[in-house]
């Protein structure tokens, strides 16, 4: 959650600085907008680059985790001191690039740690700092922003995201299975001098050819968005309202500074209604989640579909529409509270569509895993989340990156008018006709009973070594963490 925060609040730090920077270096307000888009588009692509290395059992996933957080860290000092634009944003991409893999594969390793039922309260907090932090970032750096320009809101950046890293180095412990029994193989043979201990994962990679590893790293990914329907549409329905969310980071100010006559760290507090709207969230969904889920859970004998993860999205399809109507037709033309108290709609509905969704493809795709004999998936805890998660990551960034520049474009059309004309509402109707148009999709899952599987193509059994019979070591177990590592023959 500390790393998720220290990260994601990079991409909203921006904010309050869009217009100090358009008069620096020169651009329009809009352009500079892109200092917003382009981290996102940062920590859209990286993903496809770094998330893939998290499952590589030699590294595991919290070498990359804090290499990548360092050098975050460090790039947040020339993004300080940079005096042209250009420069301004190829750094801010790098940045997203660098900072992504804890934002992609977080939720795979607390799927890694918890038990099936406990797994809801761990992924509500991680989908508490996804939702909260880019509302927090403007507010921290508002005010020295509005004091000592626009390069403080990334000394800002560069205090917190150093803190997380100087705490993490010590404390961030390994959870990939796959690496865990590796280093505890490795370990034995040092011991017994039996060179024939090994791990599941030396086995599993060690039979894989480079064009099998590729396939597995890169192509998934892509293949598992076109060819599953419900994957695809999940993404398309997370990337819309993450676009929504990022879009107030431009309309905010304007609305609270240009509408209302505040100054600019004043006109960033009302994000703290998106911060109270996503912590109320995640009280109700882990209400839910005892009074519902886990006595389910039990009941069932430790079985339950993926789908039962998702009536909280239902509840959250109408927080979006709500919120969003309710912001557009109230904005300058009533009391400010009344359009900061429709945020806490839209905060409570995008925590409660991020954790639901979080856990739901990880469980279909969990469930498929245990369902089958297949040497590519058994065994490998995080194979399968670290496909779908950073698939999700990926095609939320490519919505979040263009609705603040689209926005910003629709409330800019006559910047002397009076806030309060149709014209300046155009940007959130936009948004709000888009969001009712997919406000039914959590339910389909539901109503058709869809669960994430994985390809039948992928799952053919195969015994390596032509023939050769191995005994396979078994995987930490998921309720108890115990290991046992087997010689092969």
């Amino acid at each position: 959650m500390l790393m998720t925060s220290s990260v994601y609040m990079g991409s909203s730090i921006w904010a309050p600085g869009v217009q100090f920077g358009a008069e620096y270096f020169g651009v329009g307000q809009v352009t500079s907008t892109l200092g917003i888009s382009l981290f996102v588009v940062g920590y859209g692509v990286g993903p496809l680059f770094l998330s893939p290395m998290t499952e590589i059992p030699a590294v595991g996933r919290t070498i990359p985790y804090i290499i990548t957080l360092a050098l975050f860290c460090i790039l947040q000092v020339p993004t300080a001191l940079v005096t042209n634009f250009a420069g301004f944003a190829i750094l801010r991409f790098l940045a997203g690039f660098v900072g992504s893999p804890p934002l992609a594969t977080g939720g795979a390793s607390i799927q890694d740690v918890f038990m099936p039922q406990k797994v809801p309260y761990a992924m509500g907090l991680y989908g508490l700092a996804a939702g909260a932090s880019p509302a927090l970032a403007p507010i921290i750096a508002g005010f020295a922003v509005e004091a000592k320009g626009w390069r403080w809101a990334f000394w800002i950046m560069l205090w917190l995201s150093g803190f997380a890293l100087a705490l993490l180095i010590f404390t961030l412990p390994e959870t990939s299975a796959g690496t865990i029994l590796l280093r505890r193989a490795k370990r034995l043979r040092k011991l017994t001098g039996n060179q024939n201990l090994k791990s599941i994962s030396e086995v599993s990679q060690g039979q894989m050819t480079g064009g099998e590893i590729v396939s597995m790293t890169l192509i998934r990914p892509f293949s598992m968005t076109f060819t599953e329907p419900i994957v695809l549409a999940i993404d398309l329905y997370i990337g819309l309202i993450y676009a929504v969310l990022y879009s107030y980071f431009e309309s905010y100010p304007i609305v609270y500074a240009q509408g209302y006559g505040w100054s600019l760290g004043v006109s960033t507090l009302p994000f703290a209604a998106l911060l109270v709207g996503a912590v109320i969230s995640y009280f109700g969904y882990a209400l839910w989640n005892r009074l519902y889920f886990e006595k389910k859970y039990q009941q069932n004998n430790h079985k339950v579909s993926p789908e039962d993860r998702l009536p909280m999205a239902m509840a959250a399809a109408f927080c979006f529409p709500i919120s969003l109507f309710w912001f557009a037709w109230s904005a300058n033309r009533t009391h400010w509270i009344c359009p900061v108290l429709s945020a806490i709609a839209f905060g409570m509905g995008t925590t409660w569509t991020f954790m639901p969704f979080l856990t739901y493809l990880p469980h279909g795709e969990f469930q498929c895993r245990e369902s089958r004999e297949c040497r590519e998936c058994r065994g490998k805890p995080g194979v399968r989340l670290t496909s779908s998660l950073p698939r999700l990551r990926r095609v939320r960034a490519r919505f979040q990156r263009f609705l603040p520049i689209d926005d910003g474009s629709r409330y800019a059309f006559g910047r002397t008018r009076p806030v309060c004309q149709p014209r300046y509402r155009l940007g959130k109707q936009f948004a709000r006709f888009l969001d009712r148009a997919v406000r039914p999709h959590p339910v389909h899952p539901l109503q058709e009973g869809c669960v994430v599987a994985i390809e039948e193509s992928s799952c053919s059994p195969r015994r390596p070594g032509g023939g050769e019979e191995v005994r396979w070591c078994t995987v930490v177990d998921r309720l108890t963490s115990s290991t046992r590592i087997t010689s092969t023959i």
